[in-house]
C-alpha cells in the first residue's frame, strides 16, 4: 500500500492486524474477525509497517523471507519459495 504520509496506511494495516478497533464495521481474514479473534486472524497475514524498519536491507529478499519465517516458527526445511 503506497500513498502520501497521512493517508491512513498505518491506521488502515494496524486495523487489519487487530491492533487498532475500527470505530465501525468489521475486519474478516480467512473468516477470523480480526478483533474478536485476533490471534487465529493474524496467522493468515504478515505484515511491514513504517518502511523498511522491519525488513533487514543487508539480506536478499529470500533471506529476510526465511528469517521473518523462522520468526514464526517455520524452519528453513519447511520454508519454500515458488
Amino acid at each position: 500500500m503506497l500513498g502520501p504520509n497521512g493517508a491512513g496506511k498505518t491506521t488502515t494495516i494496524k486495523s487489519i492486524c487487530g491492533l487498532l478497533k475500527p470505530n465501525g464495521g468489521s475486519v474478516h481474514i480467512n473468516g477470523f474477525d480480526s478483533n474478536k479473534e485476533r490471534l487465529k486472524a493474524v496467522n493468515y497475514i504478515t505484515a511491514v509497517l513504517e518502511g523498511n524498519r522491519n525488513i533487514y536491507w543487508r539480506l536478499t529478499v529470500r533471506e529476510n523471507m526465511e528469517y521473518f519465517a523462522g520468526n514464526r516458527g517455520i524452519s528453513k526445511k519447511r520454508f519454500k519459495v515458488k
